[in-house]
């Protein structure tokens, strides 16, 4: 939280929230898109996902775009979780 002065708990929470929320979601029609989509396709584009959201993340220069490259790590990862699962 020294990154970002002045933030509140309650918004420092949902750094943890969003991609656990998101996570959820996409664990639901996960296994839909990699039928649609195929599993290179879907491997490929959560790695490109997983990429951007590092990126963005490292050098977010507020909260807000933080929480959205959070929201971009996580799909990427299921992306590549339930590729190799499936």
């Amino acid at each position: 939280m020294k990154q970002f002065p002045g933030l509140s708990a309650e918004t420092a929470e949902l750094t943890v929230t969003i991609p656990s929320f998101t996570m959820a979601l996409l664990i639901v029609i996960s296994s839909f898109l990699v039928k649609r989509f195929g599993t290179k396709k879907m491997v490929l584009s959560g790695t490109a996902l997983t990429a951007v959201g590092a990126i963005i993340s490292m050098m977010a220069p507020n909260v807000a775009t933080l929480l959205f490259a959070r929201a971009l790590l996580v799909p990427g990862s299921e992306c590549l979780i339930h590729s190799a699962l499936v």
